[in-house]
């Protein structure tokens, strides 16, 4: 659900292109879906939006568990990757409800991989219309990834559903008269699996313009940044404390702290209250990127441009990450952030930042010009709104 005050990164990205679009004169509807406690933050009135959301509840009662029975009923659309079959009954007749009211739109845009793999039958409700797809993620990378990480049996148990899913994306894809990526490294992978390079734009992501933002640095302070319910985040974060901050760091006298919304309980149950600190949601991160000695985001899984990275090197706070962190952001390894893989990695950089203020100050203004020169998110909208307007003349 796209609003203004939207904590995570993909909601941030659909609110600013929503309203990006609006601003320049686009006549937009949207159909979506948000949680019960996120109705009273809607602001799309005040953009003079109109809307058709559906109320997502998680309480234990008959409405939800009948939810979840009809979906059970219909659990190919899991495995298609349309999501349970609930949501997809539910734009469905927000769809159809639209049609009856205001037939053909000119263009279809389509966020996020479970609604992008709905497609052929939006196509043919609104068979006039132009189709946009906007992946955040290419989702079968990820999955491939997760896959990977399975033992022998799960992953022979779930090769055919992946195989379908990964088909049934590039398929959507296909379908689309424009499909749009965030980063050129997922343009060339869905490039090289059979999508036209003709169709595809590149929009880089949204984030928080942390430029102007001063970097005061710190001796010990180390910090990990994300939405902390999601298994790529709280996974990650339990993997630096038991690898490398317990073992290597603690004893040095480091500190590690956890910024991020609803924190898993997995994750929470490391927090001693004193140098290993799980915060949750904070208003503002700006002061812990100002004075903390380092961002490190050593991902376990997951897959697309990570926002967080971008923001980081956008406030000049000095980045670790991996190949998974560092994805879609071509950055020069030891001069706008530092690569690390193993445990030993972490810990031997944190030490040298922690020793050498030095190092941190020139990787820090290396990391704001890079983000300065190849991260321009508003020019990209405007490019974005112009190529769509283009496919109706």
């Amino acid at each position: 659900m796209p609003y203004d005050d939207v904590a995570h990164a993909g909601g941030k990205i659909h609110n600013y292109l929503l309203k990006s679009f609006k601003k320049n004169g686009a006549d937009c509807y949207l159909i979506s879906f948000a949680k019960e406690e996120e109705f009273c933050k809607i602001d799309l009135d005040k953009y003079n939006i109109p809307y058709d959301i559906a109320k997502i509840s998680f309480r234990k009662n008959l409405s939800y568990l009948g939810k979840k029975l009809f979906s059970l009923l219909f659990v190919f659309t899991y495995f298609l990757g349309m999501d349970t079959f609930w949501y997809v009954w539910r734009i469905f007749r927000s769809a159809q409800k639209y049609k009856r009211r205001h037939e053909n739109p000119d263009v279809v845009i389509l966020q996020w991989t479970s609604v992008v793999n709905q497609i052929w039958w939006l196509k043919k409700l609104f068979p006039k219309s132009k189709f946009v797809t906007i992946e955040e993620d290419v989702t079968f990378l990820k999955k491939e990834r997760m896959l990977k990480k399975s033992s022998y049996f799960i992953r022979m148990l779930k090769k055919p559903f992946f195989a379908l899913f990964k088909k049934n994306e590039l398929h959507s894809l296909k379908l689309s008269e424009l499909v749009v990526l965030n980063n050129e490294k997922d343009r060339d992978l869905i490039v090289d699996e059979g999508v036209s390079l003709g169709k595809t734009f590149v929009c880089h992501p949204f984030f928080q313009d942390m430029l102007d933002l001063e970097h005061y640095g710190s001796k010990n302070h180390i910090i990990f940044y994300g939405a902390m319910n999601r298994p790529e985040n709280y996974k990650s974060a339990i993997w630096f404390i038991e690898k490398v901050f317990i073992p290597k760091l603690k004893k040095k006298g480091f500190c590690f702290t956890v910024v991020g919304n609803k924190p898993h309980e997995a994750l929470k149950k490391y927090d001693n209250g004193d140098n290993i600190r799980i915060v949750g949601f904070v208003e503002d991160v700006s002061p812990y990127f100002q004075n903390s000695l380092c961002l490190v985001a050593p991902l376990v899984m997951g897959a697309g441009v990570k926002i967080k990275v971008i923001e980081a090197m956008s406030a000049g706070l000095p980045v670790l990450t991996n190949e998974i962190g560092i994805e879609g952001i071509f950055a020069e390894k030891e001069q706008d952030f530092f690569y690390c893989i193993t445990p030993e990695d972490y810990e031997k950089k944190i030490v040298e930042l922690s020793n050498n203020v030095e190092l941190g100050v020139i990787t820090g203004i290396n990391a704001k010009n890079f983000v300065k020169n190849n991260f321009n998110y508003a020019k990209d909208a405007e490019m974005l709104y112009s190529m769509v307007s283009a496919l109706v003349g």
